[in-house]
């Protein structure tokens, strides 16, 4: 419950580096070109995965990542680790960032790359529904309204000419899906618990880093977990 208070502290009080905030049109342009990235990540990630084990992936993937990550942030800012009251909310942004990595890739697995693509607008939409469940956000008619909308528009992309009884049958299309929006619900959660952790003081590429070098650890444990259940190798594979 304190960590749960500590982020609602963090969501309505400005963040501590808020001086170094840049200007709108760069964060707008660097939200797009997210958005551009996740759209070839789901291409490259279909890929990579159509002949392997989509864990075993996520897994070298995230440890690369982390371990660059890490280098960036060691340069940038110097050697920082989470302090030892911390590591708590280090573990969460890690846990969510897990969720984030292992649903995409099993969902781009099972359910393809276009519908990854079209889960991935979501992600502002839970962040929004969070804030307001837990009183945050105050709801308002037209939040209301480009929740139903965008939630919408991502339902119809994704089923809308689908065929379900390829690649696997429904339980694939059905499996993949619900994992897209574990993994988007995965990153809403990773971004304010991470609004957290800038609020402490942490810079932005330390707090990337360490979560996903402890995400990548939790995803060790997954795959080698998962990789000794033959009935689940078969059904991700």
């Amino acid at each position: 419950m304190a960590l749960i208070s500590h982020v609602g502290d963090a969501v309505a009080d400005p963040p501590l580096l808020a001086a170094q905030t840049p200007s709108v049109t760069v964060v707008h342009a660097s939200l797009i070109l997210v958005q551009v990235i996740f759209g070839i990540g789901s291409v490259v990630g279909k890929l990579g995965v159509a002949e392997f084990n989509p864990l075993l992936f996520a897994l070298i993937r995230e440890v690369v990542a982390g371990l660059l990550l890490l280098a960036w942030a060691v340069r940038v800012d110097g050697p920082r680790r989470p302090q030892r009251e911390h590591w708590l909310l280090f573990c969460a942004c890690g846990f969510f960032i897990f969720v984030n990595q292992a649903a995409f890739i099993v969902g781009d697995k099972l359910a393809g790359a276009v519908a990854g693509s079209a889960w991935q607008p979501t992600q502002p939409i839970f962040t929004l529904l969070i804030s307001l469940v837990l009183g945050w956000e105050k709801p308002t008619l037209l939040k209301t309204a480009g929740i139903v909308i965008s939630f919408g528009g991502a339902a119809f992309m994704v089923v809308y000419g689908a065929d379900a009884s390829s690649a696997g049958g429904a339980s694939s299309f059905i499996a993949g899906n619900s994992m897209f929006a574990a993994n988007c619900l995965g990153t809403s959660l990773y971004v304010i618990f991470s609004k957290v952790a800038l609020s402490q003081g942490y810079p932005p590429s330390s707090v990337t880093a360490w979560s996903y070098l402890l995400g990548a650890c939790m995803m060790l444990v997954t795959a080698t977990a998962i990789s000794s259940d033959c009935d689940a190798v078969a059904f991700i594979c």
